[in-house]
């Protein structure tokens, strides 16, 4: 800040430690006020101090912040029972397909295996994969062209095919997933059925052929049978009978939202009617129930609280909720629900959990756990 004399004008030479100066010009003696200079000063000090300050603020909150969610992201891992010993930055590696996985006949175990195709986050190439029903662990894995769209069949829990865009059908060896022959078809596939150890297909320009899955020779058969359905493919059910009572999952009439029931009949006699308050979150038309044992096993999303996905075990014999067990985020879908001889298995958004029945535990996961 510059100071000027009050009588001429001139130019002062500041001295800090007095209160008046004497111009050298003109004699005048005038009197210096530093306060204004000093509180402009202070301020400018203070802030660069504040803004300092700020600054090392906001980096020590976004620190705090990444660990925090880090470790809650790693707390959540750790506490899922991954038998996934493949990663890429600490999440298992592999998504599964939303259409689904397939059970098949893979040993001689009381579990059924998992044949599905898996999309690979770290290399984004996709696989034909087969996991282990015991274990989760994946027993084959073989790379396939993502170039071309390929849709899985399994036959009969015996037969692995892939039906690509290019109008073939490989079957593959179900123990090593090993190539045994390529049938080229007429157009893509579009229905088939399976009986007595043949394969009718059904092409989209309506073209039939015949497979014969002992001498593996295809032929182009004018067959008479009409193809209703992809057989082989799993049918979720909504529905189960034992002792002859029928219990079945059904949503409920004129409502906002899917909520759905579990309901026991016997000789058209209603036994017990539970409204369970959850709402339907599968990719298909309504909601699926699995009868193990005593247990009643379905899945659904609890609107009424905090919109996530659980599994609820259901006691057959009185409708009694035995067990609630949350296991996906807001946003997850479920894909698949059957059971494999021994744990239900659910496919959520792309990852498969494998659920003991008569407590609704996790016993292993497979791929990226949809949050």
């Amino acid at each position: 800040m510059v100071f000027k004399c009050k009588n001429c004008g001139a130019k002062l030479k500041i001295d800090k430690s007095a209160e008046t100066i004497k111009c050298e010009y003109c004699d005048s003696v005038n009197k210096i006020d530093f306060s204004a200079n000093d509180f402009y000063r202070k301020m400018a000090n203070n802030s660069k101090k504040y803004t300092k300050f700020y600054l090392i603020l906001f980096v020590i909150i976004f620190l705090f912040g990444f660990g925090y969610s880090f470790f809650m992201n790693k707390q959540l891992i750790n506490k899922i029972p991954f038998t996934d010993n493949e990663t890429y930055y600490g999440v298992p590696k592999y998504n599964y397909s939303n259409n689904g996985g397939y059970l098949i006949k893979n040993n001689n175990d009381e579990f059924l295996d998992i044949v599905t195709l898996a999309f690979n986050i770290e290399d984004s190439q996709n696989y034909l994969q087969i996991i282990d029903g015991k274990t989760g662990k994946r027993t084959s894995s073989i790379k396939i062209d993502k170039e071309i769209k390929s849709s899985l069949v399994v036959i009969n829990n015996e037969f692995i095919f892939l039906a690509k865009d290019d109008f073939t059908l490989t079957l593959y060896d179900k123990t090593n997933l090993a190539e045994i022959k390529t049938f080229l078809l007429s157009d893509k596939l579009d229905k088939y059925y399976y009986s007595d150890n043949k394969l009718f297909i059904e092409a989209y320009d309506n073209t039939k052929q015949i497979i014969d899955l002992k001498s593996l020779n295809l032929k182009k058969e004018n067959f008479t049978k009409k193809i209703k359905r992809r057989a082989g493919k799993y049918t979720h059910k909504n529905f189960a009978i034992s002792g002859g009572i029928t219990y079945s999952v059904k949503k409920k009439e004129k409502s906002s939202k899917d909520i759905f029931s579990i309901i026991a009949k016997k000789d058209n006699e209603t036994l017990w009617n539970i409204p369970l308050g959850y709402e339907d979150v599968t990719w298909w038309d309504g909601p699926v129930m699995v009868l193990t044992g005593e247990t009643i096993i379905t899945f659904g999303k609890k609107y009424t609280s905090d919109n996530l996905g659980y599994i609820i075990g259901i006691d057959k014999t009185d409708g009694r909720i035995v067990y609630e067990v949350q296991k996906s985020g807001k946003s997850c879908r479920l894909y698949d629900f059957y059971f494999n001889g021994r744990y239900v298995i659910a496919n959520i958004s792309g990852s498969f959990h494998a659920i003991e029945p008569s407590t609704g535990k996790t016993k292993w996961t497979a791929g990226n756990v949809c949050k």
